[in-house]
């Protein structure tokens, strides 16, 4: 019966235009009443359905239904009506209990939405408010509320009632109000004068700052104030321009005396001309500091530093620009001279003539205001402002750490840092630890004193070690090379438990969780550990596990992988990297045993901290797709990363530049051979040796053409312009020298035109040998990325930086 009387209500609902929804919320019997209601008043069936707001609002109180007829009898809209019902439950302003003779102001109002309608009704009708009063609070509201102040119910009373001022839309910030009304709020005087400028016609941009300085006078210091208006004549520019610069020089009452002093002596054009801006506003007040000083030459950019230094009475410091303001207004804007951060830190009048020179010589910098606005707010040297100046803020805020009495001392422990770019991004903790260590001695007293027993260690290793002491200073007597280092500061959090260096050393295998996985993977035996012993340790402190495993995985067959770690962890990873005569198959090509040699030595050049050398161990091979940067060769995710494994070819190695240690560079150096035009060679397949069967057999092929040293692309980061122009300048140096140890034709990826068009490189075809790899797959930059097996011993031209004599010489040395 229940269910048969609850399908007739569904029907007459959807008659009557109610949602069905309403059926969990209220009961069959007053769902059936409405609708007897509406057919009772005949109300056109549907006329709700649109609105369900008011379909609750007509159930939950019958009385509605004669409030709606008579609001529409006004014409106020349904959707309006709805509007409001929905307003309801943020505001709490209900229809119900109010007549309609009370809500039709509200309805009628000029205001954004129904929200606002309701705030307006619950703060302002009622309470005998003028039309004037009214039409005010109606366009402040409209101003107010937004973004910045999205409902006037988080107000108080007092400050509600500011919105019947007509300078709130005239004078505040919109984005500012959420502050600005409190603060009004809280100072009367404020509020009556600023109502006195707007009734006067006057007009000024109140931004919280002026607006807190005027908060904070009281009855005396407006009275001042008047005084100080009253003596420009009430000419509105005047005393508009006059109330903004004396706000923003900081609204002293001193700046009000001196100013009534000069209005006694000077003639109302005088007076305006003095307030054209707040340079010549201030030599009025502070005695003709800069007089001779034409104002109307002075840029925009140097007024701030003139008007801080006159507010100041630097008097030193004004003479030293009067005597030299030809050079001075020609400094560039964005120089350290003209940068607050600066100027408010320095003592100004003790710079000289050569200290303005230099802040034009160093020019302007866009991270200079950023860096040394992260400086304690206390004076310093120009010395050690100008040492900052350019540098990234991290630098400021290592300074500030620093607890080292002289300022010699101090900026040469700053200089070590950033002669060689030497501190990263740290943790406060970090930061503060690595203060702590060189406020007592200097970074290379450190390195070359106290750590001198560490073999290799880097500037920059030594940074992170110093950052991480407290943790683990305990171990640097007994580390003894770099990689122990390394290890040291990769692990800190690992090491807790440990007291000395020798019991890390004796659990390292089991520090490192990779290990156990990849001797399974290996199949290293005990006998195998232990005999391997010293070469494994340092492989486990280069993390050579877990970069070994996470590579393995993605090999469909890593057997050749696996045969060039198990070298490393014997210690004869050269032995397979240039196993008997691969050289010689790899490029089908005889390579003498004077020449095998020399490619396998590893030659470098330096210059301006940057160092270039070759390298072909284990580690950088691996990492050359992580280090210096991200690239498709990495060996966790690269996109091409199975092509990693071709880099362990003997005729591939590369070039790795560092600048003061830090890895930012490198570019591959392979050797093979060229020719004029592209075609197939001849040739077996290749494999890694595996040591573990002995020597083997060798054999030999046919010999190619021309002997090339070739270099592909470079790879660089964290470089200016100039330092990625000396890497690469570095690296053709180097290719260049190499080649001729060789006897071998150098030729360049065309990345090093601009590099290399000095020394008699010019750009031609030429035909580059792929050789053949013990990898199914390599990656050559300058040949259309990867290459299959399909691909070797064959010739690809392309278009290559060529020294023009040596082509033509080898070219008849082939012959």
């Amino acid at each position: 019966m229940r269910t048969l009387e609850g399908l007739m209500t569904l029907n007459r609902m959807r008659n009557a235009g109610l949602d069905w929804g309403l059926t969990g919320e209220y009961s069959i019997e007053r769902l059936n009443a409405c609708c007897d209601l509406l057919e009772q008043e005949r109300i056109e069936p549907g006329l709700f359905k649109p609105y369900p707001a008011m379909q609750c609002a007509l159930l939950d109180d019958f009385a509605f239904l004669p409030l709606y007829r008579e609001l529409r009898r006004y014409g106020i809209e349904d959707a309006r009506i709805n509007a409001w019902l929905k307003a309801e439950e943020t505001t709490g302003c209900r229809l119900a209990g109010h007549t309609v003779k009370e809500l039709l102001p509200a309805f009628l109002a000029d205001l954004p939405d129904m929200a606002a309608a309701q705030e307006y009704f619950l703060y302002y009708l009622g309470r005998s408010l003028n039309k004037h009063q009214l039409e005010t609070v109606q366009e402040n509201i409209r101003y107010v509320r937004g973004k910045y102040l999205p409902s006037l119910g988080a107000l108080d009373e007092a400050q509600r009632g500011l919105l019947l001022h007509p300078f709130l839309r005239a004078f505040l910030s919109r984005s500012e109000m959420p502050q600005s009304l409190p603060l009004l709020a809280a100072s009367p005087l404020a509020t009556g004068f600023l109502d006195q400028l707007y009734e006067k016609g006057l007009h000024i941009d109140c931004t919280l700052g002026r607006l807190q300085l005027l908060a904070a006078l009281d009855a005396d210091g407006f009275a001042q104030i008047w005084a100080a208006l009253d003596a420009l004549g009430g000419d509105p520019d005047s005393t508009e321009r006059f109330l903004v610069l004396w706000l923003d020089n900081g609204a002293h009452a001193g700046d009000l005396d001196a100013f009534l002093a000069a209005a006694k002596k000077h003639a109302p054009e005088q007076l305006a001309a003095a307030l054209e801006n707040r340079l010549a506003y201030l030599n009025l007040l502070y005695g003709g500091a800069l007089d001779g000083v034409p104002f109307q030459d002075v840029p925009a950019h140097a007024l701030p530093l003139l008007a801080y230094a006159l507010a100041r009475r630097q008097k030193a410091f004004l003479q030293l620009v009067t005597r030299n303001f030809a050079s001075f207004i020609a400094f560039p804007a964005g120089c350290m001279l003209f940068c607050s951060a600066f100027f408010t830190r320095v003592h100004l009048n003790a710079l000289t003539p050569r200290d303005l020179a230099a802040c034009q010589k160093d020019g302007a910098s866009p991270d200079g205001e950023h860096t040394l606005a992260e400086l304690e707010q206390r004076p310093y040297a120009f010395a050690e402002l100008r040492t900052l100046w350019g540098t990234n803020a991290r630098y400021a805020r290592f300074y500030n750490r620093l607890a080292v009495p002289r300022i010699d001392d101090r900026l040469l422990v700053l200089r070590q840092l950033l002669k060689r770019r030497l501190l990263p991004e740290l943790p406060d903790g970090a930061m503060d630890c690595l203060a702590a260590r060189l406020s007592e001695k200097p970074l290379f007293a450190w390195r070359d004193q106290d750590f001198a027993h560490i073999r290799g260690l880097t500037y920059r290793q030594c940074v992170l070690m110093l950052a991480a002491y407290d943790r683990i200073g305990r171990f640097l007597p007994d580390i003894s090379t770099e990689y122990e280092a390394a290890f040291a500061i990769r692990q800190t959090d690992a090491l807790s438990g440990y007291a000395r260096w020798q019991d890390v050393l004796d659990d390292v295998e089991h520090l490192d969780t990779a290990w156990a996985r990849l001797r399974e993977e290996l199949g290293l035996d005990d006998a195998f550990v232990e005999e391997n012993h010293g070469h494994i340790i340092p492989f486990l402190l280069q993390e050579g596990a877990s970069i070994a495993t996470s590579y393995e995985g993605c090999l469909s067959d890593p057997e050749g992988f696996q045969r060039i770690v198990r070298a490393q962890l014997m210690g004869q990873y050269h032995t397979i990297k240039y196993f008997r005569n691969d050289l010689d198959r790899e490029i089908s090509r005889p390579i003498t045993e004077a020449q095998k040699l020399r490619w396998m030595e590893n030659a470098s050049l330096a210059q301006d901290g940057i160092e270039v050398a070759e390298r072909d161990d284990f580690f950088t091979t691996m990492r050359i797709g992580d280090v210096p940067e991200y690239t498709c060769l990495n060996y966790r995710t690269g996109s091409h990363r199975e092509c990693l494994l071709a880099c362990f070819d003997s005729n591939k190695k590369f070039l790795f530049a560092t600048l003061n240690g830090k890895p930012v560079a490198r570019a591959m150096l392979r050797l093979t051979k060229g020719r004029e035009q592209a075609g197939r060679g001849e040739g077996g397949s290749l494999e890694f040796a595996d040591l573990r069967n002995g020597p083997g057999n060798t054999s030999e092929t046919p010999a190619g053409e021309t002997l090339t040293l070739f270099l592909e692309a470079p790879y660089t980061n964290g470089l200016n312009e100039n330092d990625v122009h000396l890497v690469k300048e570095l690296f053709v140096q180097l290719t260049v020298l190499k080649a001729a140890q060789l006897g071998a034709l150098p030729v360049l990826s065309g990345h090093y035109a601009k590099e290399a068009s000095g020394i008699g490189f010019t750009a031609m075809r030429f035909a580059l040998y792929i050789s053949r790899s013990k990898a199914g797959r390599q990656y050559l930059d300058s040949l259309q990325g990867a290459n299959t097996t399909a691909d070797e011993d064959s010739y690809k031209s392309g278009r290559f930086l060529l020294p023009a004599k040596q082509v033509q010489n080898s070219s008849e040395r082939d012959g």
